[in-house]
């Protein structure tokens, strides 16, 4: 049986307002866990389901036509790290 999936105005701008290879990891995720239960999909909110993508994951609400998207999220990115330089010895010549 194929299930529907139908994309809310909200989930549509997510993935507009993500980078494009995030925005397409989550959109191939959820229409591959959707046509075959395959993949990383948890419960949450107990009616909600979220989908985990490379880079992102979606909110879906089920009905019994199929499945809205309600949003698109993308991960957090990960934090700039600037290593921190020594202070020069000060009379340390050797």
């Amino acid at each position: 049986m194929n299930w529907a999936v139908t994309w809310t105005l909200q989930a549509d701008a997510d993935l507009l307002a993500m980078h494009y290879e995030t925005a397409a990891a989550i959109y191939e995720a959820v229409n591959a866990w959707v046509e075959t239960a395959e993949g990383h999909a948890e419960l949450v909110d107990g009616d909600r389901i979220q989908v985990l993508a490379r880079g992102g994951s979606a909110i879906l609400a089920a009905s019994e036509l199929g499945f809205r998207v309600l949003r698109a999220v993308p991960d957090n990115p990960l934090p700039i790290v600037v290593p921190l330089l020594d202070e020069p010895d000060e009379g340390d010549d050797d």
